[in-house]
């Protein structure tokens, strides 16, 4: 072998290494602490931890759920909340999210809505996936509410499906011409389903949406706050931005990206999600696992 053979590879050699200790290193999920302050938030709810995940992505070979777990049950959650696309794509049977599930269960109450990856499932698919959901002890929610207490004040949990998944499968073709609009439409539908049981109530109203390009239509429903994913932090972070949602924005929500915003009312927490995959790397942006609190703001 040519000393410029034996140079080829081993810089190729280097070029590897270095490659996988950027993914191994930078690519292991984040617990991320925030506190989300208003001044409308009961005494009694201040206090109150929350763990959200979001675009599960059926896992990473990167990384190891045990540790996932472990970060959930050191922070003591009192109510775990996931937001969607916990599988990937049409792959769902054996998915290891179903290994975490249980677990999940175990340590809070889980709530949980769709994305737009469990609606790519067939029909009968995805009522096998509903209940292997509900058997694993997660409280799905599909436009529907449900009360949850905390010292003694009362929660609405509130959760919407995928606004655009009827678009996707064809089944509001006649509205294709503007699709955030259509989108905004959909949302206002979603939003005022899920709410019906719950007008003539004074619950503190916390929203859990996939898409979070809404705050409009949660607003009109006296939603407070709102848990959301589906934009993966951008794929590619620039400074304070993604990318990818610099690129292509929904007039809805045009800043819509990472992190927490204050749109309509309505405080909005946008979590970066878990998904690694071959087809969505991340460049400065690990995936996240959201460890929230309420506060009590002094107005």
């Amino acid at each position: 072998m040519s000393n410029r053979a034996k140079a080829t590879i081993g810089s190729l050699v280097i070029i590897l290494f270095l490659a996988w200790n950027w993914l191994y290193f930078f690519c292991q999920p984040e617990a991320v602490a925030v506190d989300i302050a208003r001044d409308d938030i009961p005494t009694q709810l201040s206090g109150m931890k929350i763990v959200q995940i979001s675009d599960y992505h059926d896992g990473s070979w990167l990384w190891d759920a045990d540790t996932l777990l472990e970060s959930v049950e050191e922070f003591a959650p009192d109510v775990i909340f996931l937001t969607g696309d916990m599988i990937e794509g049409r792959i769902w049977k054996g998915s290891t999210f179903f290994d975490i599930a249980h677990k999940l269960t175990s340590i809070a109450p889980v709530y949980a809505v769709l994305g737009n990856h469990e609606h790519y499932l067939s029909d009968e698919a995805l009522d096998e996936l509903r209940g292997q959901i509900r058997d694993a002890g997660i409280i799905l929610l599909e436009n529907d509410s449900q009360l949850f207490s905390y010292h003694g004040v009362d929660c609405r949990i509130i959760g919407v499906d995928d606004a655009l998944h009827d678009i996707k499968a064809g089944k509001r073709a006649d509205r294709w011409a503007n699709s955030d609009l259509l989108g905004l439409t959909a949302a206002r539908e979603d939003i005022t389903q899920a709410a019906e049981d719950a007008q003539d109530e004074d619950a503190y109203r916390i929203l859990l949406s996939h898409e979070p390009y809404y705050p409009q239509a949660w607003a009109e429903q006296d939603v407070k706050i709102a848990f959301c994913g589906h934009l993966h932090g951008g794929i590619v972070r620039v400074g304070d931005h993604g990318l990818l949602n610099m690129i292509k924005r929904n007039s809805n929500f045009p800043e819509a990206d990472a992190g927490l915003y204050q749109r309509q009312g309505v405080s909005v927490y946008i979590s970066r999600g878990l998904s690694l995959s071959y087809f969505q790397p991340r460049v400065a942006n690990p995936p996240e696992i959201s460890m929230i609190q309420l506060v009590r703001s002094v107005s």
